[in-house]
């Protein structure tokens, strides 16, 4: 693949896309999630402010959204280590996609970039209506349109960096008219600026379509669009084959989270690695290689290595040797890890 070319964008700046490590798509390596916190259900809730610790890891593990501590990234050492994981197994590439007010920090993305050698992609526009600022209720289509080009023609404030990603952008079920106001300004700054545009869904079996009609409509390049989250948002085969038939790429973002519950909504079932493998495996089976992204959206601090968890790296490391066990062929590993990824960053 060292013959093709193509130009993605990152916080070092616009470089040639690398061919020779994988992409993580959808990651966050500084991120503020408090707002998705939520009261423990046990009869103990100081458990709830607790630190980590080993004492408590295996509750937090079951119940990561009731916990304080947990839902904070904003370790730059920590991240660099991790990353550095990363970096050792074979990735290149990874996207942040951190939205506007959780967190988002460009000038420590860069360091971290420098630091451990890894191409970071940055993430632009706003999450669910919980955590808008203030002025997006007062803001118009246009005014938020503009603010979102502005970030990719002139760099985050003074910093000059530029993000490489419209997204995530934050949906909820029922999908809000604020939200749609931010996915309808969004997908105008991804027909001026050609960045790809990706979507946080609502947890509902209908939510990404609902989403993805609503671009159709705006005449938004479906193989421009990435609809995150598709294992803990779409439960019946018959809605992932009509998102699949719009040609936006599907992502399988979860990798790595195994919990039979997903805290957010206990009615939401969670399947495991395995089970994500073998529906991408159907997925390959009906014609839709070339829109399969994945990832692992660590969110959390017991995903680090750190804290116990998986890492960064959980693919590279344990899924892949997994997924040629399951007669995933190399190609097909490189064109999911590889050159998917990068097909859809260029622009």
């Amino acid at each position: 693949m060292n013959n093709e070319t193509a130009l993605i964008h990152t916080v070092n700046g616009t470089i040639q896309a690398d061919y020779s490590g994988a992409i993580s798509t959808h990651e966050h390596l500084l991120l503020d999630f408090r707002c998705v916190f939520q009261k423990p259900i046990s009869k103990d809730n100081s458990k709830a402010n607790e630190k980590i610790t080993l004492h408590n890891l295996g509750w937090i593990r079951q119940n990561w959204a009731n916990n304080l501590d947990n839902l904070l990234l904003d370790d730059k050492l920590l991240a660099i280590n991790e990353i550095k994981l990363f970096e050792k197994y074979g990735g290149k590439t990874i996207v942040d996609v951190t939205p506007i007010g959780l967190g988002r920090n460009p000038l420590i993305l860069k360091e971290i970039s420098a630091k451990t050698g890894v191409n970071i992609v940055m993430g632009s526009s706003y999450y669910i209506e919980k955590v808008h600022p203030n002025h997006i209720k007062e803001s118009t289509i246009q005014i938020i349109q503009n603010d979102i080009t502005k970030e990719f023609y002139h760099g985050v404030g003074q910093t000059k960096i530029m993000p490489g990603i419209i997204g995530e952008i934050g949906c909820s079920w029922p999908w809000t008219k604020e939200e749609q106001k931010i996915v309808h300004a969004s997908a105008l700054a991804q027909k001026e600026t050609g960045a790809p545009l990706m979507i946080h869904p609502g947890r509902h079996n209908s939510a990404p379509m609902e989403i993805l009609n609503f671009l159709q409509k705006l005449n938004i390049q479906m193989d421009k669009v990435i609809m995150a989250h598709i294992e803990r948002t779409i439960v019946e085969e018959e809605e992932l084959k009509k998102v699949a038939a719009t040609g936006c790429y599907l992502e399988y973002d979860l990798f790595g989270h195994e919990n039979s519950f997903y805290p957010l909504d206990p009615k939401t079932p969670m399947p495991n690695d395995f089970q994500r493998l073998t529906q991408i495996q159907k997925l390959i089976d009906l014609g839709h290689l070339s829109q399969i992204l994945i990832a692992q959206d660590i969110c959390s601090k017991h995903r680090l290595t750190q804290y116990g968890g998986h890492g960064y790296h959980h693919i590279l490391e344990n899924i892949i040797p997994r997924m040629l066990l399951m007669d995933f062929t190399p190609k097909t590993i490189e064109t999911i890890t590889i050159k998917n990824p990068i097909t859809v960053l260029e622009f």
